[in-house]
């Protein structure tokens, strides 16, 4: 299943913020617990990258691309975030050829390692507007508010904002000053924004 190009890979350690391949994963590993003074750690279980080296889990791919109309043309560009007692994901689902059947999907894990979808977008192409095809993202959690940076185009790709204040990130707005970055200057007059490369198919 990963015979193609990679894209957008993707790590959390459960003690610190890490980044690879230009996606931030901010991990909030100690939430106030209710009824005490004590914290609750990140979530518990098998998923624990740690370091290196690398070992390919016998059980991947662990979200397929197999929901027809939502990601069975590809899942890709996964963004992990510890929240409490669980995962949260956001991911990429092409759900068809056409490119713009890209929008932004959610699944949920207790462990890291099996995860259930949601099937409905937690965001979608903008129609006729800047964002009508859909690219990579990234998302940031500040303590309150779930940011997140995408990458949009219609013609010309550009970076918008949307932010969702619940806890579990699932309803995002998009800003109202979209896009927050444009093509501009000489450098950049042929913007290409920092993205990811899939066959279509694989992540």
């Amino acid at each position: 299943w990963d015979v193609g190009e990679p894209a957008a890979d993707s790590f959390l350690d459960q003690g610190q913020d890490q980044n690879i391949d230009s996606t931030v994963i901010p991990v909030d590993t100690s939430v106030d617990s209710p009824s005490s003074d004590t914290t609750i750690d990140a979530p518990p279980g098998p998923f624990n990258p740690g370091t290196g080296p690398w070992q390919r889990h016998a059980g991947n791919p662990l979200v397929a691309a197999d929901q027809s109309g939502v990601d069975h043309k590809g899942a890709f560009s996964p963004v992990v975030y510890a929240a409490g007692n669980k995962y949260l994901m956001w991911y990429a689902g092409k759900g068809s050829t056409s490119a713009d059947s890209v929008s932004y999907y959610q699944a949920t894990s207790v462990d890291g390692i099996t995860w259930q979808k949601d099937l409905t977008p937690v965001l979608s192409p903008g129609g006729a507007a800047w964002d009508s095809t859909l690219y990579g993202f990234t998302v940031l959690h500040d303590g309150s508010v779930f940011h997140m940076y995408y990458i949009g185009a219609s013609g010309i790709r550009r970076i918008g904002h949307a932010t969702a204040s619940d806890a579990d990130g699932k309803v995002w707005v998009k800003s109202a000053n979209n896009p927050v970055i444009s093509p501009g200057g000489t450098y950049d007059q042929t913007f290409k924004a920092i993205g990811s490369g899939y066959d279509s198919t694989n992540l």
